[in-house]
């Protein structure tokens, strides 16, 4: 066989080995250096295959050149690459020399491989023993790059051989994926023909199709249910449908479940949907009577019309218990069904965490304590107050004909009991925030206290602002004075009124004694 028909071989051969890596072609990215064949004057000794690791389902093949693709990286993806020669039929397995023109008759040019070469008959292809190529083993960083250096000229089979830690970089954290199909394995030569030239720096960009946990938000678009705790607040958990793994045929079960945290249980089901269009065919567990956990099962009518990519949402409401010690309750997501957390399940498999952005939604909560007294400190009972929100920059002088909280009454010990509890209680929990942007900071909400009721004998007091802030620590303690009315003028009477008479009487007695001496005198001088 002549040079020139070898060549020809290896151009004919080169974009059906193209083929089998897996990838994308998209806008080439840097340009490679030329460079001569195998068995050319001044070719390189080794070569290195940069597997860069992509979210996706494979498109076409690659051409080995590097590639900008415009899909997210995975990272944590491990690879496996075995050097493969050609059996003798007596157990040992040589390297495949490419620099023998030969040789390339026995490279794998169309498909896939669906395992590696382990050939034991004269002339098959089997994998190099690890004495001669010991396997190259690594895992794809932040970046979604691993990179094999250093490899000899020769034929190699590169196998995803472990996904379970894939993530993707989110707001500069390590999110974890699942992945439901892993990427095919395939051959690559060191050096691989491309369009006439050699490539001693091969890329490879394979893709893992991916399933990421549920992700939950306060319903925005709902009005505020409530301000006080025992309202409610209003959720939406949105689950997009994982692509079946392979050996399955069809969704045999799909749920997804809500395990409230403390301060919060269940309020009750608003909507079930799968891509907007209202589902009845599922199960509710439990169906009634549901606090801390509830879950909701796709039935069979359902199931058998699921399809990969269909956003199946729940939308439901949480009925706030109590005000936490931080006063936020948030409830992320969970892998595991029993503890506090919200998560999804298809064909038995939990979905992993969601991504931190948008992060889990956070509802801020604090309390008023209000204590009735008078000008001297001194407790009254029977003062009635109402809350109301401030909606404007300032509380109106008279309370509004509409929107109030809650109602109290002071008891015997001054302190307002709200009917917000049954029985009535203190102190009362109100709503501050809601966010689906992550924590918010020193978030505060202004509420109009205003006395309805004022003791008998006391004058009532003006509109009073209070203002809430998250938690228990923090709770706002204030006391609402009444001051003491005037009464009536009356008669003197009494001690004062004596006293005057008796002041009077005194001078009276004073004058008289005077006139007495007065007038012996002049009687004596008249003697």
């Amino acid at each position: 066989m002549t040079i020139s028909n070898t060549k020809r071989r290896l151009a004919a051969g080169a974009s059906a080995l193209a083929l089998a890596l897996t990838g994308v072609v998209a806008a080439s990215g840097a340009a490679f250096a030329a460079e001569v064949g195998p068995d050319q004057p001044g070719h390189p000794d080794e070569g290195s295959l940069t597997i860069v690791k992509h979210e996706g389902s494979a498109d076409d093949a690659g051409d080995g050149t590097q590639q900008t693709i415009n899909q997210p990286v995975l990272g944590g993806v491990e690879f496996t690459l075995w050097q493969i020669g050609v059996s003798d039929g007596a157990g040992t397995c040589t390297p495949l020399d490419l620099t023998d023109p030969d040789a390339w008759a026995k490279v794998p040019t169309t498909g896939y491989p669906t395992t590696k070469p382990a050939g034991t008959t004269d002339g098959e292809l089997c994998t190099v023993s690890d004495t001669d190529f010991a396997p190259r083993v690594g895992t794809t960083g932040d970046n979604g790059e691993l990179n094999f250096g250093n490899l000899p000229l020769g034929l190699y089979y590169v196998e995803e051989t472990d996904a379970t830690g894939a993530y993707k970089m989110v707001s500069g954290a390590q999110v974890p994926v699942s992945v439901t199909s892993e990427a095919q394995p395939f051959f690559v030569t060191m050096p691989l023909p491309a369009d006439g030239d050699w490539l001693y720096q091969v890329y490879a960009y394979p893709k893992n199709q991916v399933t990421e946990g549920p992700k939950k938000t306060i319903n925005e678009d709902a009005t505020q249910a409530g301000y006080k705790v025992g309202d409610t607040v209003a959720y939406e958990i949105s689950q997009t449908v994982p692509a079946l793994k392979a050996g399955e045929t069809e969704y045999s079960s799909a749920s997804i479940w809500e395990h409230f945290s403390p301060g919060m249980q269940f309020g009750g089901l608003t909507s079930i949907t799968i891509n907007d269009v209202a589902v009845t065919d599922y199960t509710q567990t439990p169906a009634t009577n549901a606090t801390d956990e509830v879950r909701w099962s796709l039935g069979t009518t359902a199931l058998a019309a699921l399809k990969e990519g269909d956003v199946i949402k729940i939308a439901f409401t949480g009925k706030v218990t109590a005000v936490t010690s931080t006063g936020t309750i948030e409830n992320p997501m969970s892998e595991n069904p029993d503890d506090p957390g919200y998560g999804s399940e298809f064909n038995g498999t939990t979905t992993p965490t969601p991504p931190v952005d948008p992060p889990n939604p956070l509802t801020y909560w604090g309390q008023l304590k209000v204590n009735k007294v008078d000008q001297d400190g001194e407790v009254l009972s029977g003062a009635e107050f109402e809350v109301y929100p401030m909606t404007d920059t300032s509380c109106p002088h008279n309370a509004p004909a509409t929107g109030k909280v809650a109602s109290g009454k002071s008891d015997a010990t001054g302190v307002v009991l709200w009917d917000n509890t049954a029985p009535a209680s203190s102190p009362l929990g109100l709503w501050i925030a809601n966010s689906n942007d992550g924590p918010l900071t020193d978030p505060s909400k202004d509420y109009c206290l205003y006395e309805t009721k004022v003791p008998a004998g006391y004058t009532g007091g003006d509109v009073t602002q209070v203002t809430i802030t998250p938690g228990t620590a923090t709770m706002l303690d204030i006391d609402i004075t009444n001051t003491q009315k005037d009464g009536p003028d009356l008669p003197l009477t009494g001690a004062n009124g004596t006293l005057l008479m008796t002041i009077g009487g005194l001078g009276l007695g004073a004058i008289a004694v005077g006139v007495y001496l007065v007038t012996r005198r002049r009687q004596e001088t008249e003697a």
